[in-house]
């Protein structure tokens, strides 16, 4: 075939003199218009495409004129005007009016924000979240984890592929159910200052477990106390969170209350839901483990985000070591590249350290007490390494004990091994006197003993203060 010349148009083209008897008709005269460039190499660059496409192409781009192909066996294919896409035709038009949504701010980890709607109090992942633009998020100070009520409109934005439609938050009405120059004077987390653990979170209440009158005695809790609750197995450290969770929310209805469950059973997910007064975060063991680390991060930055808000939290976490064991799982974490004993990463429990060093009482108003179950006795190495990572960086540990609750006496709980640091700030001065004197004479017991004794103790008198008093009520009588 003759080789085509690039300088003429589709219809003046001409077979060169080689072949001069392919050429046109004499009669045949030449397209006066000026010459456009040829279809012969964007043809052989788009072989699928059909030459009535690749026509239309070129007139809508004004590159050739509207006339037919003299060789177009069927016009009635060509004849109709070339349509555009939903989204083609709505790129010219006006934008459309805002949306108002309500959703949690998340940073990505390229450091943008994304607006995520929640469900269930979690967030929800999209395939195309809202995106917050970078001006909203430094002049206002938005963080991962905040509660957000904004304007979100359809924007029109230029890619290397193109234009495509975005959702992006134009205005935001408020941050954490403030108006957003008001959020903008508090406090971030880092500012905050830590203080010791005060007043005490009774949870003594009529009524209530015998466990909250042990724990207000031996391991008082105060506001923003980190305590470590260590157990081995099927020694009731599920439960007695729960009823600590009641007792707070009886005693202290101002303190909000999130627990959140790692790799638990389905049974117990549904049991704490069901009698916790609180939000309930819970990942069971039948879920994968981005689920595990993605909500514990969650719940992480939502109750520190509470804690710039001034507001009195309640963590419980159950457990650090089921934890641990998703993040040295996830290679998304576990990125130190040197296992330790037990194959554990050394960088699998850096965020589980995080999250539990997080509880504190703090000048000015907000506290944030933390209360996380830790495994032992397993007969597993790693767990035994989870447990002395955490060991000592609480202001309050709780031990149960193996044989006392093989003997079903609960709750199971250590008194030699289990105390709170400063306990003088959260006790009256007769009161620690006398849980002094009290934990002497115990001493000398096995731990079966000892809780078999208090509870008789517990069950003869009513309340801990007539038990301080030592069983004597004010008015004398027995």
């Amino acid at each position: 075939m003759p080789k085509i010349p690039q300088r003429l148009g589709l219809w003046n083209w001409k077979p060169s003199r080689r072949s001069p008897s392919k050429a046109w008709p004499q009669s045949r005269p030449l397209d006066p218009t000026p010459p456009r460039p040829c279809l012969g190499p964007w043809i052989k660059q788009v072989p699928d495409k059909p030459c009535s496409r690749i026509w239309h192409c070129f007139a809508t781009m004004e590159c050739l004129p509207r006339v037919w192909p003299p060789n177009i066996s069927n016009p009635s294919i060509m004849s109709a005007e070339p349509t555009m896409s939903d989204s083609e035709s709505n790129r010219g038009s006006t934008p459309q009016e805002p949306v108002r949504i309500k959703g949690m701010a998340s940073e990505a980890p390229d450091r943008t924000y994304s607006l995520l709607t929640l469900a269930s109090g979690l967030p929800v992942q999209e395939d195309h979240p809202v995106r917050i633009p970078q001006g909203i998020v430094e002049e206002l100070r938005i963080r991962h984890g905040h509660l957000l009520e904004a304007e979100v409109q359809q924007r029109t934005i230029r890619t290397r592929r193109g234009k495509r439609q975005r959702r992006e938050v134009s205005k935001v009405l408020q941050v954490e159910h403030l108006d957003p120059e008001v959020h903008r004077s508090r406090p971030s987390f880092e500012d905050l200052v830590p203080i010791d653990p005060a007043p005490r979170l009774t949870l003594e209440h009529e009524g209530g477990p015998i466990s909250s009158r042990m724990i207000d005695l031996f391991c008082p809790i105060g506001f923003g106390t980190r305590g470590l609750i260590v157990a081995p197995p099927k020694a009731g450290k599920t439960t007695l969170l729960r009823d600590i969770a009641t007792s707070v929310a009886v005693n202290h209805p101002q303190v909000r209350i999130i627990a959140v469950l790692i790799d638990e059973r389905p049974e117990e997910v549904t049991e704490f839901t069901r009698h916790v007064p609180g939000e309930v975060l819970a990942s069971s063991n039948d879920m994968d483990l981005e689920t595990h680390t993605d909500l514990a991060l969650f719940a992480y930055a939502r109750a520190r985000r509470l804690l710039e808000a001034g507001e009195d939290v309640l963590f419980l976490v159950d457990s650090l070591t089921r934890l641990g064991r998703a993040f040295n799982n996830d290679r998304r974490y576990a990125t130190g590249g040197r296992t330790m004993s037990g194959g554990i990463d050394t960088m699998a429990l850096d965020w589980p350290k995080r999250i539990f060093g997080t509880a504190r009482n703090v000048e000015g108003p907000g506290s944030l007490t933390m209360l996380a179950t830790c495994l032992v006795d397993t007969g597993g190495r790693g767990d035994q390494v989870i447990f002395e990572e955490f060991k000592g960086t609480g202001n309050m540990e709780l031990v149960l004990d193996r044989s006392v609750a093989e003997q079903r006496l609960f709750p199971a709980i250590d008194l030699a091994g289990s105390g709170t640091r400063k306990e003088d700030l959260l006790l009256s001065e007769g009161t620690h006197q006398t849980i002094t004197a009290l934990r002497r004479r115990l001493i000398n017991m096995k731990p079966p003993q000892q809780v078999a004794q208090l509870l008789k103790a517990m069950e003869r008198v009513p309340t801990n203060e007539l038990l301080v008093q030592g069983g004597r009520p004010s008015d004398g009588s027995q």
